[in-house]
């Protein structure tokens, strides 16, 4: 059993440890001498090192007997120690001695009994004469209530779809001292039936206002339902529901409901194997989850009724019996948004059988199809049946029964492509035109219900808002405040943004001019939004930034290939090679400039020099040739070597040279050290790079050596771009950096070459589209059964190469996605469907 000695019983009949009630006995034994007029003069507790009065010489007249009655009093803690929330002006107002009205100042703070976000300041007068010790609040406070802050911030904290926990980390974090949780709960039970009541008074005054813009005495809204639980598809057994009905007319909330199976009263009493006390039961349902939604409309259209307005029109989705519990006064107009999403849904379903459905574009142009033609023959039942019924027939190639007002095949047949179709063709799966077929006769015999389609989007906008102010993650179904919560969102569809305000005044605190200015502020910035919205500029740029994203998502799956599924990893053949993207420049690569001096001019010539230079580190390494340097090639970089004294030399100066590998290995631990580097060079693409990657693959470094750099540049590309040969004679480096830079350098040794080009660089320009990768030559070799055949040319190879492509990568493109993967990888790096065509027959054929 508990040491009972530490608590202390409440009123109420909780246990509370000593330490959290020492701070109220006090205040009450304060109160106690004040009201027999007795002197206070034990008060041990001052943290205030400048000042320590030992006594209180005279009792304050401040009534605070009422304070502790509905916060949690905070414990003893040193009141320098973290920041506070102070109305400024209330301070400024109290910091006068309430015996000699003397100024008081903050420094001379003894003492301060927290309520909740609020205070009491315990200051000493420093008048010598009258060392009184007064009270000051540091916020206003309401009669025979608590701080009005502490009722502000359960408001702002329903604003803000935070809970106490949330509310405490954050003050925290700011390093302002935590609200107990049991003060917030405490203001949810005087401020909960506040914010529903006022709820409740602005759906009244919304039917009102939609009565008036109806032409009929009936109304017409849209009613939609919400979980406060995360559905997968497969559960469904929230503990609470809540739900809408809007006004098509106003857009406002003309009445809403919520149901829950939760109370946390009866919850904790039957924990306890107790009986549960008679309390108001937050409990108002029984049944299944699924079953609150149309039980719920019935509810609401019957409250509506007897308050005196009557529901005529109602646009619900199909996931609810609703029509078959409505009176049948009421018509039910079905819900645009679900049809679509409804045949969206068969159609992906149907994907997972037929491949002809797989590609980006197919399904969401059937679906077009489909609904251009409702929503087209939305008064005309007879036309919209004979219209479907043309739609797969135009899907597969029969365009007889089309008509000119949609199809453009009569106007010119041999011509027609489709826009949305893979490779402009038709469909040709005679057991999906079967499928499809079935599907659209299930339309057709509904048509009669597809007429005058309503809408709750305006529902599905204000479950958002539910959602922002109760987040599915969290569980409020327990007590009133998924009620509130429920109504705080519709205050602000209702009344905007102001609802606080509005609550603040019903609940008899401030408006709060900030809070005021604030929701002013959003309203009009929510106005512009709406505006901006509803425009077909808009519309049309939100279609094109939809499909852009869904064409990257598409070509992102084509390039990575396996990734994430269910039980992937237990697969026995997982594809996960990746295929290039094409190269962007960031701004953050790092430019190395190299350069090589050889034995001849062959591609399989021995390297004697290797320079690289990033703009601080330079790289200078002689190698030891394998062959004897040519005599021609010798006069050109001064390089010789005495293969008997296995020395080198340089204009006849011995210098030290080096193994092959080992430089090839301190040169990669080189390119290593620095970010994202590109490689530049002067005619590196015919001579130097070539070289360089015949001696990295004979020594087995050419994968760990393309694992460092992002790429290769050409100066001498660009320099031919950028000046004609007229201007200087020729494009030699020499030339260049004697025109450009103004200096003139030993050409042809690796170290000065390097350092002069790097100068070279700021009077040339590049781009993304210059970069090529380092084994080019070997990706265009790949490409060799496509040229022996003449199905691609030999440029094209190189230009397939040049952005990092191999054959191999253009299989896996159409493994993974046939023509529209090919298609997705082809066209990021420019290339035209008349490219993708060709290659596509080719693995077609290959497959067969």
């Amino acid at each position: 059993m508990a040491d009972d000695s530490k608590y202390v019983r409440r009123v109420r009949g909780k246990l509370a440890s000593r330490g959290r009630t020492s701070k109220a006995d006090r205040m009450r034994q304060y109160n106690k001498h004040i009201e027999n007029g007795m002197e206070v003069n034990e008060h041990d507790y001052c943290q205030n090192q400048q000042a320590r009065p030992e006594e209180f010489t005279n009792a304050s007249n401040m009534d605070i007997r009422h304070i502790g009655e509905n916060v949690e009093v905070g414990s003893s803690k040193p009141w320098f120690q973290g920041r506070r929330v102070v109305e400024l002006d209330v301070l400024a107002r109290s910091m006068n001695c309430e015996k000699c009205n003397s100024w008081l100042r903050l420094s001379d703070i003894v003492d301060e009994v927290v309520y909740g976000m609020a205070s009491y300041l315990y200051i000493t007068c420093q008048n010598s004469v009258c060392r009184h010790i007064s009270l000051v609040p540091t916020g206003k406070k309401s009669s025979k209530r608590g701080f009005d802050i502490n009722y502000k911030v359960y408001l702002a904290m329903i604003n803000a779809g935070m809970g106490p926990s949330h509310v405490n980390s954050f003050l925290t974090g700011c390093n302002i001292p935590p609200v107990d949780e049991s003060t917030l709960r405490k203001k949810q039970k005087e401020l909960a039936p506040i914010i529903i009541n006022a709820a409740e008074t602005s759906c009244k005054s919304a039917q009102i206002e939609e009565l008036e813009c109806s032409s009929s005495n009936e109304l017409e809204g849209s009613f939609d339902a919400g979980w406060q639980k995360r559905g997968s598809g497969w559960s469904y057994n929230s503990q609470t529901g809540h739900s809408s009905l809007i006004g098509v007319n106003t857009g406002k909330v003309v009445e809403f409901d919520v149901r829950s199976k939760n109370c946390s009263v009866c919850s904790y009493y039957q924990g306890r194997n107790e009986t549960t006390p008679q309390h108001e039961c937050n409990a108002n349902w029984t049944g299944s989850s699924k079953a609150m939604e149309p039980d719920m409309v019935c509810s609401i259209i019957k409250r509506m009724a007897d308050g005196g307005c009557t529901v005529g029109t109602i646009h619900a989705d199909n996931d609810a019996t609703t029509t078959s519990r409505l009176p049948t006064s009421i018509k039910k107009k079905d819900d645009k948004t679900h049809v679509k999403k409804n045949l969206s849904k068969r159609l992906y379903g149907m994907s997972k059988i037929y491949k002809d459905l797989k590609p980006a574009k197919v399904i969401p142009y059937i679906v077009r199809c489909f609904m251009y033609t409702i929503s087209k023959h939305q008064d005309n039942k007879d036309s919209m049946k004979e219209e479907l019924k043309t739609i797969v027939p135009h899907i597969f190639g029969d365009h007889s029964k089309c008509s000119s007002s949609w199809c453009t095949y009569q106007k010119d047949p041999s011509k027609f492509r489709f826009k949305h179709l893979p490779n402009g063709k038709a469909l040709s799966d005679d057991k999906l035109k079967i499928e499809l077929e079935q599907l659209a006769q299930s339309y057709i015999g509904r048509a009669d219900k597809l007429l005058n389609l309503g809408s709750t989007q305006a529902n599905e906008s204000f479950n958002n808002s539910v959602a922002k102010f109760a987040p599915k993650n969290r569980f409020y179904g327990g007590t009133k405040a998924l009620k509130a919560r429920v109504a705080s969102a519709v205050l602000q569809k209702n009344e905007g943004y102001g609802w606080l305000t509005k609550v603040n005044k019903d609940s008899l605190l401030s408006p709060g001019e900030v809070t005021k200015l604030h929701g002013l502020k959003k309203d009009r910035k929510q106005k512009k939004i709406q505006k901006l919205q509803s425009t077909t500029k808009f519309k049309r740029k939100r279609l094109t930034i939809k499909a852009n994203k869904l064409k990257q998502d598409q070509r992102d799956a084509v390039k990575e290939g396996d990734t994430y599924g269910g039980e992937i990893e237990v697969q026995s053949h997982i594809d996960t090679e990746t295929i290039p993207s094409k190269k962007r420049l960031s701004g953050e690569e790092s430019v190395i400039v190299f350069d090589l001096e050889t034995t001849g001019l062959g591609r399989t010539s021995h390297i004697t020099q290797l320079a690289a230079f990033d703009g601080d580190d330079t790289f200078n390494q002689y190698i030891v040739p394998g062959a004897r340097i040519s005599e021609k090639a010798s006069t050109i970089t001064g390089l010789t070597f005495d293969f008997c004294d296995n020395q080198m030399y340089h204009h006849g100066n011995p210098v030290e040279s080096k193994d092959i590998k080992l430089v090839l290995l301190e040169f990669i631990d080189f390119i290593r050290k620095k970010e994202k580097p590109i490689l530049f060079g002067h005619n590196i693409a015919a001579f130097d790079i070539p070289i360089l990657l015949h001696h990295l693959k004979q020594h087995s470094l050419l994968s760990e050596f393309l694992l460092h750099i992002i790429g290769c540049i050409d100066t001498l590309k660009l320099a031919k771009r950028k000046f004609k040969k007229t201007e200087f004679g020729n494009h030699k480096q020499q030339t260049l950096v004697k025109e450009l830079v103004g200096s003139e350098y030993d050409a042809h040794d690796a170290c000065a070459d390097v350092s002069s080009l790097f100068l070279l660089l700021d009077h040339l320009e590049y781009s993304e589209k210059d970069i090529f990768p380092f084994n080019a030559t070997l990706l265009a070799d790949s490409f060799n059964p496509l040229t022996r055949s003449a199905i691609i040319s030999k440029p094209m190879a190189r230009k397939l190469a040049n952005c990092g492509l191999c054959l191999k990568h253009l299989k896996l493109a159409f493994e993974r996605g046939s023509e529209s993967g090919l298609k997705s990888v082809l066209s990021e790096h420019g290339f035209s469907v008349k490219t993708v065509n060709t290659i596509s027959k080719y693995f077609h054929r290959t497959e067969e």
